[in-house]
């Protein structure tokens, strides 16, 4: 048995780290034991949590009741595996849906994947988040379009410009926030892309 910690939302902007107690040996077949390096919080999810905006924090059993302990995007390394696991060994990196907490107890088939030695952690750990932005790609046929605009240029929205106009589209980015726009002026090709300084009640019409 371990000390191991983990954040946890108690209630409405109310959260604690707290200690319990972690055996990495008791898994399951196909179950891995993972020691957590780094953890990416994720804008809008957790934060829509942390501040309640997602009733079902109040709803015993749903996903997200409170006391929740959050997150899905981490990194970190195998401490040991279940007896049907052969894929991964102890001291292996990996990545995936891992929650802010130390140690970790994930599935080996839907959890997590091995960690390219091409890839520091720290950026690794946002690999779940990118692939939420890849999300437009997949859904719309934007080579077909001349200009595509998205709307909300926080960290997920950035994502999505960056890779819409990586994959040779026009973009044209739209936030009140003029931060958000300085932003994606200075990450994306200026001849590629357009930032709008627009107000809400523009940016609406």
């Amino acid at each position: 048995m371990q000390q191991a910690k983990r954040w946890r939302m108690l209630a409405k902007q109310q959260v604690v780290l707290e200690e319990f107690d972690y055996d990495p040996t008791a898994l399951g077949p196909r179950e891995v034991a993972v020691r957590v390096d780094f953890t990416a919080i994720s804008p809008g999810t957790e934060c829509a949590n942390y501040l309640a905006l997602d009733p079902n924090v109040h709803i015993p059993g749903s996903w997200c009741a409170y006391p929740w302990v959050p997150g899905y995007a981490g990194c970190g390394h195998v401490l040991d595996v279940g007896a049907a696991v052969t894929e991964y060994k102890p001291g292996d990196p990996v990545v995936g849906l891992i929650r802010h907490l130390s140690h970790a107890t994930v599935n080996a088939d839907t959890d997590i994947v091995s960690l390219d030695a091409r890839l520091t952690p720290e950026h690794a750990t946002y690999l779940r988040l990118i692939s939420i932005a890849y999300t437009p790609l997949q859904v719309i046929q934007h080579d077909h379009l001349p200009v595509v605009g998205v709307w909300g240029l926080g960290m997920i929205g950035n994502l999505v410009a960056q890779l819409l106009q990586r994959s040779g589209g026009r973009v044209v980015g739209i936030d009140p926030v003029p931060e958000r726009r300085v932003t994606g002026r200075e990450m994306w090709h200026p001849g590629n892309t357009r930032p709008i300084r627009a107000e809400v009640a523009r940016a609406r019409q």
